[in-house]
């Protein structure tokens, strides 16, 4: 009666069975989708490219997926217990106790590179990254870093050859510019001597006029004493133009002497001076050959460098424009020269009519050895020395074009 009492309507038993029956299938469903998911992990655990394992507080291996297993030579199941350190190199087994040990006291992640060595003898790179539990035990991502560092060997291998090519071009280069500066040298020391050469030719012009005006001075005396017409008066003014003629050779010789004089320290001087000298000196020769001087000049045009080296290159210019005057026969030669300054430069120009310079020489004339005259007729180095005390030694510009009828050199300091 009691159990009659109890039991429930058959309405309300079947509503909860329909009830137990519903959760029975969200449970089946539940467990199936779980099932799913550990599945799903299991495949990216052990697919993964990179390798990962579990280390117990001993250091040996408690889980372990496919890849590293296949990294090691070892089958899954074999790596359980086992100590990694029987896969790292003896020579990094250091490196590995080191940053486990750090791994423990921070309590913090750790990483670092090392070779380690699969069953079958094969080494490779590994890079390590381990993450501490609170158990006691590591969780580790490893992956093979060879490839990487054969890369970056190789890398090493090339930048210590490009070092190796450096050094080697450095010492190259250097003693290919002691060449360079041996041959400037060589070059400029033949230009002077070239220089001398044509110093010894004005001084034969210079002198040759004095020279015999100081024959006829003593001719005559000698005439007049033997004809005894010699009075005092007459014999101090023979004295007095004996000696005129003695003072302006004496100069002239002072102007020879600091022609080849150098100073090593660059100071300011004034180019019209200069250019005075240089017409000094070149005149004798140029009147032998009938060629006429302009000179267009601005007052006290100032630059700052070696005047000596200034002169040598107006000299080397004067005298090649000289020399194609008189090579072209040209009809009344002229060497004109101006004397300006173009903003904060001094320039100096001087040109001849001489018909000019073949255009596809023309970028050739600055060339060291270059020269258009016949053999044994010119060194080649007198504009090359030119161009290069005003462009090296005196931070200017030698430029050469044509112009008016013949060459244009043009000096800018």
């Amino acid at each position: 009666q009691d159990l009659s009492q109890d039991a429930l309507p058959p309405e309300k038993m079947q509503q909860l069975l329909h009830e137990l029956e519903l959760q029975n299938e969200e449970l089946r469903r539940t467990q199936h989708e779980l099932e799913c998911s550990r599945a799903r992990y299991f495949s990216l655990y052990d697919l993964a490219p990179i390798g990962y394992l579990t280390l117990n507080e001993e250091g040996l291996i408690l889980e372990a997926n496919l890849t590293i297993a296949t990294q090691l030579g070892m089958p899954r199941g074999a790596l359980l217990k086992q100590p990694l350190t029987r896969f790292i190199l003896p020579g990094d087994q250091d490196i590995y106790y080191l940053q486990r040990k750090q791994c423990l006291e921070s309590d913090a992640p750790q990483a670092w590179e090392m070779r380690m060595m699969s069953v079958d003898g094969y080494t490779f790179w590994a890079y390590l990254q381990a993450t501490p539990q609170q158990n006691g035990e590591h969780w580790i991502t490893l992956n093979n870093i060879t490839k990487r560092k054969q890369a970056e060997e190789a890398l090493a291998q090339k930048r210590q050859q490009l070092e190796d090519i450096n050094r080697s071009l450095e010492t190259r280069i250097s003693a290919a510019v002691v060449e360079m500066h041996t041959k400037d040298d060589m070059l400029i020391q033949q230009g002077r001597l070239a220089a001398m050469g044509e110093m010894i030719s004005n001084i034969a012009h210079q002198w040759r006029q004095p020279l015999n005006n100081l024959g006829l001075i003593v001719q005559d005396l000698r005439l007049s004493y033997e004809l005894g017409e010699m009075t005092v008066e007459e014999m101090d003014q023979s004295v007095a133009k004996a000696m005129g003629v003695i003072l302006y050779m004496s100069s002239t010789i002072d102007d020879f002497r600091n022609f080849f004089s150098y100073e090593k320290e660059p100071r300011g001087f004034t180019v019209n001076q200069v250019v005075s000298r240089a017409l000094n000196f070149v005149s004798p020769a140029l009147k032998c050959s009938g060629i006429s001087v302009e000179l267009d000049e601005q007052p006290d045009i100032s630059a700052l460098g070696n005047p000596n080296e200034y002169l040598q290159a107006l000299l080397n210019i004067l005298n090649n424009a000289k020399d194609v005057l008189i090579e072209c026969k040209t009809d009344d030669p002229l060497i004109s020269i101006r004397i300006f300054r173009d903003n904060d430069r001094s320039i100096v120009t001087i040109r001849d009519n001489g018909g000019g310079i073949k255009e596809d020489i023309l970028p050739k004339i600055f060339d060291p050895y270059f020269t258009t005259k016949g053999l044994g007729n010119g060194t080649g180095i007198g504009l090359y020395m030119s161009k290069a005390i005003i462009e090296k030694n005196m931070a200017g510009r030698l430029s050469a074009y044509n112009a008016g009828g013949g060459a244009e050199f043009r000096i800018e300091i």
